[in-house]
């Protein structure tokens, strides 16, 4: 058998991460980098943030940037990082201090309880209309390609990787996509296809698993005719890695000598074990092999060595204690490697190696279940943002994979090489929320806004202010040229601007004392102003 190129896991984009300068004490700002490094930007500009300032238009709110956005994904990760403590504490400046106890972060200087809410429930991910037929999946298509396009621009996964499931956890039986799967931690939800590297543990290719709800009018997915539904998945998780000479470690749900031919085809190896579920593998003859070595001792090892549509493969079979291991595969050899292993047989101690290419398949199998546990434990970012809305529950997936396939990378490529402590979730997570919040698009924002702006896209007075009635102030006398004494301390008057508004409210204009303006009219009034 031949022996892969072994490549180490690097970033691909034009300008190398600070981690790779010579910098001998890097700050946190580089964290901060790396989360945005890993995170599909170009497609939260220019697709998310257009259609999200659309649904709040709709109901009469202000639109939002990104900014405003980056704020409140700050803000989630902070309420996460406190998960003692209910979302409405946050705002609330009425608890009273308790003194064996931490108060909770105030939020309401950084974005009204209002406003938060608001960007919440208007959530969207795509702009445009859905297509004339049913898809349930159409508002995620778009990020799904996003999220792949990207990692496969920035990252190089490292010469071996895995390919694996990730759930999403959602009770809801009825969304799109919704399975049980008995066995995963998290059983009920949705399932993604999911490809990591070995080496990072970064997942850089994902695919939801649509099953019935894919709508027909799509057709079979990619290379399904041709290869059939699970060699065809296989062959689209390699798209972005083709001809790169690097091995894909499957496990049995992967199982089918079919895909180890056409990986070769495409200048990949593949090393996937073979089980029996109800039939084995297409072209296997495992109960032959099995019988064979049923009078094998422990640690035996034997090779069988075959043609499959033109391409040689290799079944390696070796004896175990209760079972016999059976892995195909195209690459490595049989060569006994790493520690021994220690079996009781009969009463006796049994000793034995495994061969080169079962140490490797154990080492590769974990890269997506490691890269799970990164990102449900502990305080998962999921478990934080309660929502009944499923694309929301797909785009927290999506940002929180992003977060820990950043830390990873962070730590590989900076702290490992400079012999300093790995960063924990945790810490990461605050470095990342710290960069979220003072993101420098709203900051600007916030420096335009308390300046005497001067709007001069439409010719006119500067953008009026809307304010409330101070303590005991009445409305506007236009005899007496005064306030009016209020006949309550709190006392509230009908707004003036049209006859039809009955809100009684107890605001009014900066630049027109006298009028009293409710919160629906003042947009017509100011437009009224800019344009006179």
């Amino acid at each position: 058998m031949t022996t892969c190129w072994r490549k180490l896991a690097e970033p691909k984009s034009l300008e190398h991460p600070p981690s790779l300068s010579n910098s001998p004490d890097p700050s946190i700002h580089e964290a901060e980098w790396f989360a945005e490094y890993f995170f599909p930007m170009l497609w939260w500009k220019h697709d998310v943030i257009p259609a999200w300032s659309e649904s709040l238009e709709r109901r009469g709110l202000k639109p939002t940037s990104v900014g405003e956005a980056n704020l409140w994904r700050g803000l989630w990760r902070w309420m996460s990082l406190n998960p003692q403590y209910k979302r409405v504490d946050f705002w609330d400046t009425t608890t009273a201090r308790v003194p064996y106890m931490f108060d909770p972060p105030q939020f309401g200087k950084y974005m009204s309880r209002n406003r938060f809410n608001d960007l919440t429930s208007c959530f969207k991910l795509r702009r445009g209309s859905p297509p004339p037929y049913r898809d349930r999946f159409w508002e995620i298509r778009q990020m799904q390609d996003a999220f792949n396009d990207h990692m496969k621009a920035c990252f190089n996964a490292a010469w071996a990787v895995c390919l694996d499931e990730s759930m999403v956890k959602w009770l809801n039986e009825f969304s799109p996509g919704w399975m049980a799967v008995g066995r995963k931690p998290s059983p009920f939800g949705n399932e993604y296809h999911t490809m990591a590297c070995a080496v990072l543990h970064v997942i850089f290719w994902i695919e939801i698993v649509e099953g019935k709800d894919r709508p027909p009018q799509l057709g079979p997915a990619l290379h399904v005719d041709p290869h059939g539904k699970l060699c065809a998945l296989v062959l689209r998780a390699a798209e972005c890695i083709k001809g790169s000479n690097r091995v894909i470690g499957m496990d049995s749900g992967f199982g089918v000598l079919s895909t180890l031919p056409e990986l070769r085809k495409r200048g990949l190896h593949g090393t996937v074990v073979l089980k029996k579920k109800k039939f084995w593998a297409k072209g296997l003859p495992g109960n032959e092999i099995l019988e064979s070595l049923r009078m094998e001792e422990v640690g035996t090892t034997k090779v069988l060595v075959g043609k499959f549509k033109g391409e040689k493969i290799w079944i390696g079979c070796q004896v175990d204690s209760k079972h016999t291991t059976l892995i195909g595969n195209t690459w490595s050899t049989t060569e006994r490697t790493g520690k021994k292993k220690k079996r009781k047989v009969g009463g006796r101690l049994v000793e034995f190696n495994y061969c080169a290419y079962q140490n490797i398949w154990y080492w590769i199998r974990h890269a997506v279940d490691d890269a799970n546990h990164n990102r449900a434990h502990p305080l998962p970012l999921e478990d934080t943002i309660n929502t009944k809305d499923w694309v929301m529950r797909q785009f927290t997936f999506i940002d929180a994979m992003c977060e820990c396939n950043a830390k990873q990378a962070y730590n590989y490529w900076v702290r490992s090489k400079q012999d300093k402590p790995l960063m924990t979730n945790i810490e990461f997570r605050h470095a990342m929320m710290v960069q979220l919040i003072n993101n420098p698009e709203w900051k600007r924002a916030q420096q335009i806004g308390e300046s005497n702006f001067v709007d001069q896209s439409i010719p006119g007075p500067p953008v009026c202010k809307l304010k409330h009635y101070d303590k005991g102030r009445g409305e506007w006398d236009r005899d007496l040229n005064d306030y009016k004494f209020p006949a309550q301390e709190y006392q509230k008057y009908r707004c003036i601007w049209t006859k039809k508004c009955k809100n009684k409210v107890r605001t009014y204009c900066a630049c027109e004392p006298e009028l009293t303006l409710c919160l629906d009219c003042y947009p017509d009034h100011v437009l009224s102003k800019k344009t006179n």
